[in-house]
């Protein structure tokens, strides 16, 4: 029997006129404030323990994940919780503040650190902790998991013709099929005590929390924030304190939205809807669906799972990933390389909100060949720079996020389009005169972690990406299938985890160059380079603790006095 720790915080992160961290908008400002939760399980055995929180923001960021680890061993350390055993989560709300992240790049529509939100967002999910620490009763884990029927809207593939690109579909998907074009199943672990009350659970499924569009203003937990209380209100009816969970899972290109109504909207809000005309009720909709599916499975008896806990979690540098062949079709040269982001991310994802307006496309898309041109007649023979090209492919690079390159200007204030022209273009010159010409910081991370979670015989794959359907089912069967020998029948993955940095497509659905591979920041082969590895955490793992062998590669450790140093904002 376990002892288990649940936990519910409730708290109101707002600056009025500060953006918010989804969209990528400096328009997507905090108007209204709004409750969010922060909702946290602590899992443990006579000799282990592991502690998963999941908070209702846009997603965990290095320096969120910094200042709670530190939080927790300075004050709390008869937890015994440390960064190999603490799962930080987000379900990936657009409507939450933003504003927290030691990297620049995410907190420039802000525009720049706002640390009386890192602060509220840190105390909140420290509190979580502590929370279900002083809550915990004697208990059992049980695993259930079950599909959507395809009658149900809530679900549908937003870039078919990435989606198509792969060779491991079972069919092609049409503009009528899109909801056949996700992944449908639900994976959910349910929390007892001794008696058999019910106590929480956490479920993972893949659907962007983006119901809510990026003209509305009110902070809000979306789709699966209304999901959260649909779930925890039928349980309180029964007299039970409950609290539920539901964390994102393989949500790259899947969205909520599916009815396409052209009318007067602004063009950047885009012309894509869920249920209804009102984002909320669509929201509550797409929640309810959730709401209903995980009350289905709570309602059937869950296979009990042992009480084996183990955790490992790896710091990689993403840059200088060489990737197994295997999970490269065969190629031996397949690597990673630094951090670029393409013009396809700048024009936005169609469905759940355009970015950059149209009618700069050519203009972006003929200074990025000319920007080209002119880096491979002075730089051509330079090692890097075929590494940059040769690994990023089709990609037309628009934002070197580590040589601090946009549009092959060093010095932004230079740059030919005009702040009126475009938000993010905008934000990015704004960030640069008030901060970046002064000081030098990848505007991304290069360091990020992986972590292998095994509750009995489930296994949660943890990581700081967005992860495409296709991509997420090869990761998860490539894992499922070294496990095997650990006992472990199910491999969920948790994306957004512990950091954060763009979006996981595959090699085919990267050579389509929609939106999502437009924001694979380390080029072509990034999930061959996942899984490799994953597939390498795997190994040690699997091992008996004491023989493991991880480098952890170095990353910074985020101080708030240099994250003030970004801090531009102003009301």
């Amino acid at each position: 029997m376990f002892t288990i720790g649940t936990s519910k915080i409730t708290y109101e992160p707002f600056l009025k006129n500060a953006a918010m961290l989804g969209y990528g908008l400096y328009t997507h400002t905090m108007q209204k404030s709004g409750t969010l939760h922060v909702r946290a399980f602590v899992i443990e055995n006579n000799t282990s323990k592991i502690c998963i929180v999941n908070a209702e923001l846009g997603f965990i960021t290095l320096a969120l994940q910094q200042a709670v680890l530190n939080e927790i061993k300075t004050k709390y350390p008869q937890f015994g919780l440390n960064e190999t055993n603490l799962i930080l989560t987000a379900q990936h709300t657009h409507s939450a503040p933003g504003g927290f992240s030691y990297y620049p790049l995410y907190n420039m529509p802000t525009p720049g650190f706002l640390e009386k939100i890192y602060r509220e967002v840190y105390e909140a999910m420290v509190a979580a902790i502590v929370a279900a620490e002083a809550n915990k009763k004697h208990g059992n884990v049980s695993f259930q998991k079950g599909n959507f029927e395809l009658d149900k809207e809530v679900a549908f593939q937003r870039s078919m013709n990435a989606y198509n690109a792969n060779p491991d579909i079972p069919e092609k998907i049409t503009p009528e099929t899109l909801h056949k074009g996700v992944n449908r199943e639900m994976q959910l672990l349910s929390f007892t005590d001794e008696n058999n009350k019910p106590l929480g659970s956490i479920n993972w499924f893949g659907v962007h929390t983006t119901s809510i569009s990026n003209n509305l203003h009110q902070v809000s937990s979306d789709n699966k924030g209304y999901a959260s209380k649909f779930l925890e209100t039928h349980f309180s009816e029964k007299g039970s304190d409950y609290v539920g969970a539901f964390a994102q899972g393989i949500c790259g290109d899947v969205s909520p939205r599916f009815r396409y109504k052209k009318d007067i909207t602004k063009w950047q809000r885009g012309y894509w809807y869920g249920k209804f005309d009102d984002d909320y009720k669509s929201a509550e909709y797409n929640g309810k669906l959730q709401f209903e599916k995980a009350a289905e499975l709570l309602g059937k008896q869950g296979e009990n799972v042992s009480e084996k806990l183990d955790s490992e979690i790896w710091w990689i540098d993403f840059t200088e990933i060489k990737c197994n062949p295997k999970f490269a079709n065969g190629n031996t040269e397949a690597r990673t390389t630094e951090a670029c982001m393409g013009i396809a991310f700048f024009r936005g994802a169609l469905m759940d909100g355009p970015g950059m307006p149209a009618v700069l496309m050519p203009i972006a898309k003929a200074m990025i060949k000319r920007a080209k041109k002119k880096e491979l007649k002075l730089k051509g023979t330079d090692a890097k720079t075929q590494l940059k090209y040769r690994v990023h492919g089709v990609k037309d690079i628009l934002l070197e996020t580590h040589s601090q390159r946009l549009l092959g200007f060093n010095n932004f204030s230079q740059l030919p389009i005009p702040d009126f022209a475009d938000g993010s273009i905008a934000a990015i010159k704004k960030y640069y005169r008030e901060i970046g010409s002064k000081r030098h910081v990848d505007y991304t991370p290069r360091v990020l972690p992986i972590q292998l979670t095994f509750i009995g015989n489930v296994a949660i794959a943890a990581f700081p990406f967005e992860i495409t359907v296709i991509s997420g089912k090869r990761l998860a069967n490539s894992l499922k299938e070294k496990l095997a020998v650990a006992g472990i029948t199910e491999v969920i993955l948790a994306p957004y985890a512990n950091g954060y940095s763009g979006y996981i497509t595959t090699y085919e659905e990267y050579q389509v160059q929609m939106y999502e591979a437009g924001h694979t920041v380390f080029g072509q082969w990034s999930l061959a380079a996942l899984q490799t590895k994953f597939d390498e955490l795997a190994t040690e793992i699997l091992k008996p603790k004491t023989e493991r062998n991880l480098k952890q590669a170095v990353h910074p450790i985020p101080k708030l006095e240099e994250m003030n140093e970004f801090a531009y904002y102003k009301k």
